[in-house]
């Protein structure tokens, strides 16, 4: 009897060591030997780059009369894996934007990415009333508005052989 219930210690002492040693084995694998790329995937998960464009300043005439100014826009983005029901948000949608419909649904289920641009050069007071549609609102919205800049010359073509002209993304063009 005695024989037997050391014999049972001694086999659970041993799966306890054999279960002690795999734990070690593994957190040596994980911290030690394949340390590197762990780290490597942390920092690609909690790190991401973004440019950001400085504003482009006014341009005044001697007079003190604006030639080209920067003027702040909205632009609309989705989430289309969080999109109920693609057909009515792109009816409520247009209806503010003032465009078609069926032109929102497509760009709408169109979207490959997580946050895909649908729609940009979206006015302040058009945004403040997209802004309070309950597309925008919740635990996860479907829909993102974000900051935009444009350049406009209130002047038109008046002197712009020398202001030059910039594109969407405020670059300089000539």
């Amino acid at each position: 009897m005695e024989r037997m219930t050391r014999n049972r210690v001694s086999i659970l002492a041993l799966m306890i060591a054999s279960l002690s040693g795999g734990i070690v084995y593994r957190l040596a694998d994980i911290q030690v030997l394949r340390s590197e790329k762990f780290r490597s995937l942390a920092d690609r998960q909690h790190e991401s780059r973004e440019t950001v464009l400085a504003m482009r300043g006014t341009i005044y005439d001697r007079r003190g009369r604006e030639l080209a100014v920067t003027v702040r826009t909205q632009q609309l983005y989705v989430n289309a894996a969080r999109v109920d029901d693609p057909r009515d948000a792109a009816r409520r949608l247009a209806t503010v934007l003032g465009t078609s419909a069926s032109k929102l649904r497509r760009r709408i289920e169109g979207a490959t990415r997580a946050h895909t641009r649908i729609w940009h050069g979206i006015d302040l007071d058009t945004a403040r009333r997209l802004r309070r549609m309950d597309l925008f609102h919740g635990d996860r919205p479907a829909f993102e508005l974000e900051p935009e800049y444009r350049r406009s010359y209130p002047n038109g073509r008046l002197a712009s052989h020398v202001i030059g002209f910039a594109g969407s993304d405020l670059i300089g063009r000539s």
